[in-house]
């Protein structure tokens, strides 16, 4: 009777997108619709993780970009220079495999339908919604859970104002718009691992289905 020695590896498993906060999967060159967009005179700080685009990564105007406990990279060309405002420094690196970006797509038929309203001032509990629009004068306050929009041709449409929440994703669905931020306070964080978020994402605060290949623009 032979024996047979076998040999079995294991890894740990790994965050979606090696833990990147900022993904853009456009895999495209510079020009036209660019994977990752630093713009205006926004202040973007990500802590606990990075930027990456798995294309372009242009840059310009007077932004502030600050990552702590994570890299700025980009697998294609970029248009970012020294005198732009981004610490780390972005870095050429290879494309994520596509098994790293991988994820289940939220079910939205699992929180309620208020798929007529608005979030636009106030208070507001998980479910399907039409779209976040707000200005200088509102205060939003998202509860943990899953919020679905649906709006075209924009789902997030911010121009002021301050929208804060903790534990939520934000799932924008293929036939909405895309998103515009511009002057506005935001303190949003992804759902932790535990306890089990669901229907929420853990570790997503915004994902973008499949099909919806509009622009996230924060300025």
């Amino acid at each position: 009777q032979g024996t047979v020695d076998t040999v079995v590896r294991i890894r740990s498993r790994t965050p979606i997108a090696f833990g990147h906060a900022v993904v853009g999967l456009n895999d495209a060159a510079c020009g036209g619709k660019n994977g990752v967009v630093l713009s205006g005179s926004s202040i973007t700080n990500i802590n606990g993780g990075g930027i990456y685009s798995n294309g372009c990564m242009n840059c310009n105007g007077g932004f502030d970009a600050n990552v702590t406990g994570g890299f700025v990279n980009y697998a294609g060309e970029t248009g970012c220079n020294s005198g732009h405002d981004i610490s780390p420094a972005p870095q050429k690196t290879s494309s994520l495999p596509s098994s790293s970006f991988n994820a289940i797509e939220p079910d939205c038929s699992l929180v309620p339908d208020y798929s007529s309203t608005d979030i636009d001032d106030g208070t507001f509990s998980p479910g399907v919604y039409n779209e976040i629009k707000m200005n200088g004068s509102d205060t939003v306050i998202l509860q943990p859970g899953l919020y679905c929009l649906e709006r075209s041709p924009q789902a997030i449409s911010i121009s002021g104002g301050s929208i804060s929440g903790d534990g939520v994703t934000i799932f924008v669905k293929s036939a909405a718009g895309g998103i515009s931020i511009t002057g506005a306070v935001i303190d949003l964080k992804a759902p932790s691992s535990s306890p089990d978020p669901s229907p929420a994402a853990s570790g997503m605060l915004i994902f973008m289905q499949e099909g919806n290949s509009n622009e996230v623009r924060l300025t």
